[in-house]
């Protein structure tokens, strides 16, 4: 028997891999601008700051903001960023650390503060008539009167938490006390009081003929503590001085007629009433 000796081809395959590096390579992002508005700020002043920053790859970027001196909002994340300069002058420096996530592109500025001393004015108004309101106003150891028109204006207060306080003239309004942050350079702050008392008034009629009543008793008050006013020959009557926010009784009583009464709110402001008594 014949032996045959099969020689096969051997087929050698070459396959050539090919990496996909195009995902792979990122571009950091670059900061190309860092603005201050205002550009040329003062002590203790509310500053805008903002990066212009670029990403060849388009990815989404994140903003973290550092300073040598004040206070960032937010803690410093995000962009733009509020930022209050030092209560002090000199200068300071600012950093913006922008990410994609993969790398990462720094700047640093460096601005000047100049040291300016606060001012604080505005308006003072009654409250309910919105009518400029006479006022002595105090904030730490200074102290100004509002004009006939309400303004008023304090000069070279110092930077950062003052106490102010305001007593109005006139009327006798609930003292305005609060504590304020004073910036370098001009604060406004229109100042509205709201008023303790008030005067009440009206006039008292017959029902049956509209003829007005000479001589009846109005009293407002409770318990023991009534103020009382007789009507004048045009049937006319005022109370002042009532406490906003207090009920009362309200009594309106003449001889010949049936005495009136009532429960009584006093509001905030001057109120006019019309009465009327029934013959008894």
């Amino acid at each position: 028997m014949k032996k045959y000796l099969i020689i096969l081809p051997i087929i050698t395959v070459l396959i050539t891999c090919k990496l996909n590096t195009s995902n792979s390579e990122n571009s950091p992002p670059t900061i190309n601008e860092i603005t201050v508005n205002p550009s040329q700020p003062i002590s203790g002043q509310v500053v805008t700051l903002n990066a212009i920053a670029t990403d060849s790859d388009g990815d989404d970027l994140t903003y973290n903001w550092s300073v040598s001196a004040g206070q960032l909002s937010s803690d410093g994340i995000g962009n733009p960023v509020q930022w209050t300069t030092p209560l002090t002058g000199g200068e300071i420096n600012i950093i913006c650390v922008v990410s994609d996530s993969k790398d990462v592109g720094t700047k640093n500025i460096v601005i000047n503060i100049t040291f300016e001393y606060g001012i604080l004015k505005g308006y003072v108004f009654d409250n309910f008539t919105n009518l400029p309101l006479g006022a002595t106003l105090y904030i730490e150891n200074h102290v100004e009167n509002s004009n006939a028109i309400g303004y008023y204006e304090f000069d070279e207060l110092e930077l950062g938490d003052n106490i102010l306080s305001v007593i109005g003239h006139g009327y006798n309004h609930v003292p305005f006390k609060d504590t304020l942050y004073i910036y370098g350079g001009e604060n406004n702050l229109d100042i509205y009081l709201q008023r303790q008392f008030v005067n009440y008034s009206g006039i008292v009629y017959q029902e049956s003929t509209n003829n007005t009543i000479e001589g009846a008793l109005v009293s407002i008050g409770e318990y023991e503590d009534i103020t009382s006013y007789r009507t004048s020959s045009s049937g006319q009557w005022s109370i002042g001085n009532l406490e906003i926010g207090k009920t009362f009784d309200f009594i309106v009583s003449a001889g010949g007629y049936e005495i009136y009464s009532n429960s009584l709110t006093i509001i905030k402001t001057d109120t006019s009433f019309v009465t009327y008594l029934k013959p008894e």
